[in-house]
């Protein structure tokens, strides 16, 4: 019952993650490395520089938007 209950949490965790745009789904990455402390073996930081160009390339308006995360 508890392994059931978890899995449809997770079917519908993909299925939201599915439905963001592009944009969002670049957004979301930026904001989980920024903000989640993750301690991997590689730099972290070139890899938020590297989705912030992209994002800019994607969203030319994406430094005057203010990001309400809580939706996601």
């Amino acid at each position: 019952m508890l392994l059931n209950n978890n899995t449809e949490r997770v079917m519908d965790l993909i299925d939201m993650y599915d439905n963001l745009s592009n944009i969002d789904k670049v957004r979301l990455a930026i904001y989980l490395l920024e903000n989640k402390g993750f301690d991997v073996d590689f730099n972290v930081e070139n890899m938020i520089i590297l989705l912030k160009e992209v994002l800019n390339k994607l969203d030319p308006s994406y430094s005057k938007i203010i990001v309400n995360f809580a939706k996601y």
